[in-house]
C-alpha cells in the first residue's frame, strides 16, 4: 500500500467568535467561592483531513499487472506460493533475467494507485457548554476541598455509524476534578480525583472513528518547603492503577489498552 501525506502551505488558520459570561460569589474572606460561567464559540476553518486515491504521472505497478497474474498463475498450478519474492522471481524467470533483476515497468502494468492524505479548510464548528467550580475552607485550618466541571456540546461530534470521511472534533468531553488539601507556611498536601468522559480520539487509516473510553485516576502529592526559594516534593499519580482503552467504532472492537501502572515522583524545586 502506497501512502503520500502532503502539506498545504495555503491553509488559514482557526478564527473563533467567542462569548463567555461567569458568576463568582466569595462567601468568605479565606478563599471560600463558587463560580458558574457559560461559553459559546463559533470557529471557522477547521482543518479536515481527507484521503483519496491517485495516480501520479506514468508510475505503473508491476506487482498488479499481467506479467504478475501470469506468474501467479504458474505458481499455484505448481503448488509454489505466492510469495512476493517468488512472484518476482517467476516474472523475471519468464523475461530470462535473473531472479534478483529489477522489473521495468510495461504497458500491461497498470497505473500505481497512492493514498493520499490532505488537510483541507472545510468546515465551521459550533461549540457551547458550562463551566462550575466551587472551593471551601474549613477556617483557618489549612483544610480545604475543590471541584470543577465542564460540560460541553456542539454539533462537532463523530456519529460512529458514518462509513467513510466525517467532520468531527476530536478530545471533547465532559470532565470534572475534586480534590482534598491542607495547605500552611511550610507544607503542602493534595489528593485529587480527575475524571473524563468518553471523547473521539481521531480517524484511522479506513477513516473510522476512534473513541477513548471514560476515564478516572487517584493522584496525590506533598510538598515541603525547606527554605523561601527550595521545596521538596513527593507525588503519586494513578495510585488506583487504572487502565486507559480505546476502540474503533465500538466498545467490542478494542484498538489498545493502556496499563501505566502507578508512578511516583520525588523532587526538590528551587526558585532564583
Amino acid at each position: 500500500q502506497r501512502k503520500i501525506v502532503t502539506g498545504d502551505p495555503a491553509l488559514k488558520p482557526y478564527i473563533a467568535d467567542n462569548f463567555d459570561l461567569s458568576l463568582e460569589y466569595y462567601y468568605n474572606d479565606n478563599g471560600s467561592y463558587v463560580s458558574a460561567g457559560y461559553f459559546t464559540k463559533i470557529v471557522d476553518n477547521f482543518l479536515v483531513s481527507t484521503t483519496t486515491q491517485e495516480n501520479y504521472g506514468d508510475i505503473r505497478d508491476v506487482y498488479n499487472g499481467q506479467r504478475a497474474d501470469e506468474a501467479r498463475a504458474e505458481l499455484i498450478a505448481e503448488g509454489v506460493q505466492t510469495t512476493d519474492v517468488n512472484v518476482f522471481a517467476r516474472i523475471n524467470g519468464n523475461l530470462g533475467a535473473a531472479e534478483n533483476a529489477p522489473i521495468e515497468p510495461d504497458s500491461t502494468d497498470p497505473l500505481a494507485v497512492f493514498d493520499v492524505t490532505r488537510l483541507s479548510n472545510a468546515e465551521t464548528g459550533n461549540l457551547r457548554g458550562w463551566e462550575f467550580a466551587a472551593q471551601h475552607m474549613f477556617g483557618s485550618s489549612g483544610w480545604g476541598v475543590a471541584a470543577n466541571a465542564t460540560l460541553v456540546s456542539g454539533d462537532v461530534n463523530a456519529d460512529r455509524d458514518v462509513v467513510g470521511t466525517q467532520f468531527a472534533l476530536p478530545g471533547m468531553s465532559d470532565s470534572a476534578n475534586f480534590s482534598v488539601f491542607y495547605e500552611n507556611n511550610l507544607l503542602s498536601a493534595r489528593v485529587a480525583y480527575n475524571w473524563r468522559d468518553e471523547f473521539l480520539s481521531g480517524f484511522d487509516q479506513h477513516s473510522s472513528p476512534v473513541f477513548t473510553e471514560e476515564y478516572s485516576q487517584l493522584d496525590a502529592n506533598v510538598s515541603f518547603s525547606v527554605t523561601e526559594n527550595v521545596q521538596v516534593f513527593v507525588e503519586g499519580l494513578n495510585l488506583t492503577e487504572e487502565v486507559q482503552r480505546t476502540y474503533v467504532r465500538y466498545p467490542n472492537q478494542l484498538l489498545r489498552a493502556n496499563q501505566y501502572g502507578a508512578r511516583y515522583n520525588l523532587g526538590v524545586r528551587a526558585t532564583f
